[in-house]
């Protein structure tokens, strides 16, 4: 979700549960792609919670580390600006 415009931030969630949130969030960038909506199946198969996720999933990484679904329609390069608790998610900007 869009915050604001200057500066330039978006919103996303994370579960507290989860197991990769943990292996990202202290990279010095974070990819988030954005699907569209021929792209369920994708998304079905990264946000399970076995197998793996990423199995014929293309991606492309920046030297900085931000991951990205290659045919996504829109590709965010972030860094945390901060971490919200709340509930059972964190809220990121």
């Amino acid at each position: 979700m869009g915050v604001s415009l200057d500066p330039p931030l978006v919103m996303f969630a994370v579960q507290n549960s989860s197991r990769t949130w943990p292996l990202i969030r202290d990279g010095e960038r974070i990819g988030v792609s954005i699907l569209a909506a021929d792209q369920a199946q994708v998304r079905r198969q990264i946000a399970s919670k076995s197998g793996n996720r990423f199995a014929d999933v293309s991606v492309t990484t920046t030297p900085s580390g931000a991951v990205f679904l290659d045919g996504a329609g829109l590709w965010l390069d972030c860094s945390i600006e901060s971490e919200t608790p709340a509930g059972t998610t964190q809220w990121c900007c």
